[in-house]
């Protein structure tokens, strides 16, 4: 039997990691290249594939058996408008272009819901054991360009992966700050949706806030505070390094919410196979989430708080989970046509 070539890409707001493999006639998988590029500069998807394939290596007659490509947003057809980028992806066009056999598009979070199965234990770090059960409904989220979330059920024999537009549901304050919070941004945005808070230049309207907070205290006692601008990496590199308060107070917050959200999803499909945090933001402060908001936050939910320990918790530190995920399913397409 021939080899069979595969391409894999995962398309979020601001970058697309791709990988180029093949499936050998025994169905083992190897990886042949795999890079990332910056979406800016770039007028779609099919511009990137090729910047891609044109690097090599070469395949074999130059056609490709099978593609999965995770995208930032809804789903539901062979053309999909990207939700944080003006992109439109038609599976057609591309299979055409570039001579690919079989496409497949799923939501990023599908598809990182695809990868969580292939994870080492080493890549998770745990925030509660709780009491794993092996066949348990899995739940994951994560906070980057955008706020993604998916689900894992269990069919028998393998988890089947449920996407979902969970992270632009309306956010729910549960104290007074939260409250405060929600009305400083209802009045800017018109609607508070969680991925408002826990994506995108979230962390930074989360420190705004607390900086006009504080120039209005300031104000009302005659002082004055300057507000400067500041992205969410110098928010966390801030934080971490507790260099400024306001920073650590943004980012305390900001987990809080996260943990909040976190713990509604878990509810929401009891998770009892697990729940899996994931995205750039958690891989990189992976260590704060273990100092008690978030956990305590996602455990705060009245009288099912018993319960919420028994939720497993875990916090994805590999960053290319998405990209595996649409590899295994572009691997799934090439065996079928061995």
């Amino acid at each position: 039997m021939t080899a069979r070539y595969t391409l894999a890409a995962d398309v979020g707001g601001t970058k697309t990691l791709l990988e180029l493999g093949v499936c050998a006639g025994d169905g083992v998988y190897t990886a042949l290249r795999s890079e990332h590029y910056f979406n800016e500069g770039h007028d779609g998807l099919a511009g990137v594939i090729a910047d891609f394939l044109a690097a090599g290596p070469a395949r074999a007659n130059d056609r490709l058996a099978s593609a999965c490509f995770a995208l930032a947003g809804p789903v539901t057809g062979r053309r999909v408008r990207l939700t944080n980028l003006p992109w439109e992806i038609d599976a057609d066009e591309l299979a055409q272009r570039f001579r690919i056999e079989r496409i497949e598009l799923v939501n990023d979070f599908a598809a990182v819901g695809h990868g969580i199965p292939v994870l080492e234990r080493s890549e998770l770090r745990t925030l509660q054991e709780g009491r794993a059960d092996p066949h348990g409904a899995r739940a994951v989220l994560g906070a980057g360009t955008g706020l993604g979330m998916a689900t894992l059920v269990w069919n028998g024999s393998t988890y089947r992966v449920l996407p979902s537009e969970g992270g632009n549901t309306d956010f729910a304050p549960v104290n007074e700050v939260q409250s405060r919070l929600w009305n400083y941004l209802v009045h800017r945005l018109g609607r508070v949706w969680c991925g408002a808070i826990l994506s995108g230049r979230g962390l930074e309207r989360v420190y705004q806030f607390l900086s006009e907070a504080d120039t209005l205290r300031l104000r009302t006692s005659g002082g004055r505070a300057q507000i400067d601008p500041i992205t969410a990496a110098e928010i966390t590199a801030r934080a971490v390094e507790g260099s400024d308060p306001r920073a650590t107070s943004a980012l305390h917050l900001f987990l809080e919410i996260y943990g909040a959200v976190a713990g509604n999803l878990a509810l929401t499909v009891m998770a009892h196979g697990g729940v899996y945090v994931a995205g750039g933001i958690a891989a990189r402060i992976a260590p704060l989430f273990s100092e008690g908001g978030f956990v305590r936050s996602f455990r705060a939910k009245g009288k099912f708080t018993e319960l919420m320990h028994t939720f497993p918790l875990h916090v994805v530190l590999a960053a290319d989970v998405g990209l595996r995920g649409a590899v295994a399913i572009a691997r799934g397409s090439a065996r079928e046509a061995l």
